[in-house]
């Protein structure tokens, strides 16, 4: 057993200084050696984790737990495991389990408090590294992961403070300088933010939470950016599934005022909400692509973009061409003014494209806007370029034949042979283009609620 200790020890001391190929050779004398001894799995399950090598990572963290069952370190690996794949309620259950059995480890309730932070549960979140902090006041994970909980609970004082007093003790730790960047920007201090994010970033240049911030804090000196993303953080205090829900009743409540009898009050009304949550709605998605645009064209700008989000800005530009190419239609010829609406519901789901990560399901997202954008596109051309009815090409031309039948009186009212089939391709006409208005509007609306689908990742 003292050479099996022996490797074990060697193992970690490699993994500590990231030569894990070295670590996991010795790993696996010691599971020649002891087979049926579950710490060798358990590290090498971690292992393989740190490396991205998920799948094999869960398979042998379940078999550390299966040797040592009463192993509070095998459930905890399991839970770590758990947290890299996003599959937060095992790995809640996990990390529940190595509590139970050690619940003096700091590092358990650190695990414990970021899974509940994932999970939106900010209370719990506070608890458990609270809970952690008893067993070691000087945790930097369980300290961090209480202020980050304080801020979303609106104690930003509280997380202040505490993410001082571990500056304070480590004035060199990256992920506290992001920390208290965001903690700032929370409190509409853009400048105050910026510093931390660039002390972060100038002890890891590979911190993406720091560079994402820093972008953000140059965005917010804009004014109206600023109101945006104090809004924006506000709404991101609650779970997905509650935005969800509070999306979904407003826009039933707005379809329902829309739908009520033509020229009544109620209809005027939903139609003024619509038209404004649209834009509240979609100026709050598009807010951060589009200030990155605006962000581009400095040079500072340029330089904290990634390439990936100076592409985004490249795809929203062409986006926001394509709408106003589209909203001209009705704007120049003064018809169909709904479909002003229509098109600037386009907007949603290009959106939902740009704020989808590239680890998950960006491509789904992008063929998805370019099918709407090209069915849109047939929709538009067929109202404001061409019908496709022969002596009717245009929409007014088409509208003022149908005023003509309909005024007529005595003998004339009666259509000829040839006016009663340009009468039948005209309601063909309209069935066809009201088949592919939601052909294109209710999936642009469907990506909206999708958006968490989109954003989950397979690990």
């Amino acid at each position: 057993m003292d050479q099996y200790d022996s490797l074990i020890s060697r193992a970690q001391l490699l993994a500590a200084q990231d030569r894990y190929d070295l670590a996991e050779e010795e790993l696996g004398k010691a599971i020649a050696l002891d087979p049926d001894h579950g710490a060798a799995y358990s590290m090498l399950a971690h292992i393989k984790c740190v490396q991205g090598q998920n799948r094999e990572a869960t398979e042998l963290a379940k078999r550390g737990i299966a040797m040592e069952p009463d192993n509070a370190y095998a459930h905890y690996t399991l839970a770590a495991v758990y947290y890299e794949r996003d599959r937060y309620d095992e790995a809640s259950t996990a990390v529940d389990s190595a509590t139970e059995l050690d619940p003096t480890d700091p590092d358990f309730h650190s695990l414990k408090s970021l899974i509940a932070l994932q999970q939106y549960r900010w209370q719990d979140a506070l608890e458990s590294a609270e809970m952690g902090l008893q067993f070691d006041p000087d945790h930097k994970s369980c300290n961090n992961s209480r202020a980050i909980a304080l801020t979303r609970l609106g104690r930003r004082e509280e997380a202040g403070a505490t993410i001082d007093s571990v500056l304070a003790k480590n004035p060199d730790d990256a992920v506290t300088h992001a920390n208290s960047g965001w903690n700032k920007l929370h409190g509409g201090e853009p400048q105050q933010a910026a510093e931390h994010f660039k002390e972060a970033l100038r002890l890891d240049p590979n911190n993406q939470w720091a560079r994402s911030g820093i972008i953000e804090s140059l965005k917010a000196k804009n004014i109206v950016y600023r109101q945006f993303l104090r809004y924006m953080l506000w709404v991101s205090r609650f779970p997905p599934k509650t935005q969800l829900f509070a999306f979904i009743g407003v826009i039933v409540v707005l379809q329902i005022l829309v739908r009520m009898p033509s020229g009544s009050s109620l209809q005027t009304l939903g139609s003024f909400l619509a038209l404004g949550y649209l834009a509240f709605v979609g100026s709050m998605w598009l807010a951060s692509p589009l200030f990155d645009l605006l962000l581009r064209m400095s040079r500072y700008g340029r330089m904290v973009l990634t390439d990936e989000r100076k592409a985004d800005t490249t795809y929203l530009a062409l986006a926001l061409v394509a709408v106003a190419i589209f909203l001209s239609g009705p704007i120049v010829t003064q018809l169909r003014q709904q479909d002003v609406i229509y098109y600037a519901i386009l907007l949603m789901p290009v959106a939902v494209c740009l704020n989808t990560s590239r680890r998950a399901k960006r491509k789904l997202t992008a063929i998805a806007v370019i099918a709407i954008f090209a069915v849109a596109s047939v929709y538009w051309y067929r109202w404001y370029i061409d019908t496709g009815i022969e002596g009717l090409g245009s929409l007014r031309e088409m509208l003022d034949f149908v005023k003509e039948v309909a005024l007529r009186d005595g003998d004339d009212a009666v259509p000829s042979g040839d006016e009663e089939s340009k009468l039948l391709q005209i309601a063909q006409y309209y069935r066809s283009q009201n088949r592919l208005n939601d052909f294109f509007l209710w999936p642009a609306v469907a990506m909206t609620w999708l958006s968490d689908y989109f954003n989950r990742v397979e690990k």
